[in-house]
């Protein structure tokens, strides 16, 4: 019953750590193909997306001699942070409201990006058999979104730091607000990447509009 016990807290570890071991982070573009490096530090796993090895297959996985070391690593760092939040939750004071909300505020980075690069992944995934009039009404489609991505993202934050900060009384609940401040100061020093990202939709439609 023990062993049980202990398994089921490895894989609640390993769970945690997921998204932080698959992390989709992309690497470079090529003629036929996109590469992908899952996981962070990079190197545990490349996803390569389009017909590189000319099987038919669209994706292709490459697991690295590093994956192994990086999944372990994760798992621990998820366990102790669980473990810290467990131990942040138990404490009424402003020390655990400080480490509650950094680790919630954390993890809900980790989340964000996560998601992004898996929105990224299908993205490529979807295009790279596309003809040219299907690709331009794909990215036109993925222009106008691309915001409301950015947009439902950064509400999920907030949403998961206005719940978890109900879980504090009175003033220790204005260290959720000092992280969601912090959020909303990055998500402006950030703004430039959205408007690079929709510059890049936008050259590519011309392009494509021009080739047809």
């Amino acid at each position: 019953m023990r062993a049980l016990f202990q398994l089921r807290r490895w894989l609640l570890y390993l769970s945690l750590a997921a998204p932080i071991i698959l992390m989709p982070l992309y690497d470079y573009m090529g003629m036929n193909r996109t590469r992908y490096s899952l996981g962070w530090p990079p190197g545990g796993m490349d996803l390569l997306i389009g017909d590189a090895f000319s099987d038919g297959r669209l994706l292709h996985f490459q697991p690295d001699m590093l994956l192994l070391p990086v999944v372990l690593v994760w798992t621990l760092v998820a366990g102790l942070a669980w473990k810290s939040r467990l131990w942040a939750a138990s404490r009424s004071d402003w020390l655990g409201a400080f480490v509650q909300a950094l680790l919630t505020s954390l993890y809900c980075t980790v989340i964000f990006f996560f998601l992004d690069g898996v929105i990224g992944v299908v993205w490529e995934w979807r295009l790279i058999s596309m003809d040219a009039p299907a690709l331009v009404r794909a990215l036109a489609f993925g222009r106008q979104l691309l915001p409301y991505l950015y947009a439902t993202g950064v509400a999920a934050i907030f949403t998961t730091l206005f719940l978890d900060s109900r879980a504090r009384r009175g003033p220790q609940r204005l260290v959720y607000v000092a992280f969601a401040l912090c959020f909303t100061f990055t998500i402006g020093w950030l703004s430039p990447y959205l408007e690079f990202q929709l510059q890049g939709f936008d050259e590519m439609i011309q392009y494509l509009q021009k080739q047809q």
